[in-house]
């Protein structure tokens, strides 16, 4: 039987710890980059992490770890997986519609949002017009005052109110 055992990295510290790279002698200031060994960290022990026993159905995993998984519920686990790949799969048919649609969605909005601006628009040249007619109505109104007043005649608003009277 073939053993596999991954190992898992235990202990890791680095070269030089914080209170290394300030020294007394320089009056606490760091020492410079040339000075500082490799920056890796170290190593000081590895710990076999999972034993794997080629022909058996067990995994033996190491005190940190516990791993009880056979190799039928490994096979049944991929299984299951691939079943859910399968599955997403059909669906990417639905999801390439449903992102065409909201491409389409983006666009609408889009031309909504142009059409809202050029309401805005078009409402300020309505008050325009508005403001413009008032103004209109009030010059026609004084001129329809002067006219009378230069030819005492009276206007034809007037003429009509006494008429109703």
């Amino acid at each position: 039987m073939d053993i596999i055992t991954l190992y898992a990295p235990v202990n890791v510290v680095p070269n030089d710890s914080p209170k290394d790279l300030c020294s007394n002698e320089n009056n606490g200031s760091l020492k410079s980059l040339s000075a500082q060994q490799d920056l890796k960290p170290r190593i000081l022990e590895e710990k076999p992490l999972i034993r794997f026993t080629m022909g058996s159905d067990r995994l033996d995993a190491s005190s940190s770890v516990d791993v009880t998984m056979t190799t039928e519920a490994t096979m049944s686990r991929i299984t299951q997986l691939e079943e859910r790949v399968a599955a997403i799969e059909a669906q990417m048919p639905r999801i390439a519609n449903l992102e065409a649609q909201v491409s389409q969605l983006v666009d609408l909005q889009s031309e909504m949002a142009e059409l809202r601006n050029e309401i805005v628009e078009l409402r300020n040249k309505m008050t325009e017009m508005q403001t413009e007619m008032v103004e209109l109505r009030n010059s026609v109104a004084e001129v329809r005052r002067i006219c009378d007043n230069m030819h005492g005649i009276e206007a034809p608003v007037q003429v009509a109110k006494r008429r109703r009277l």
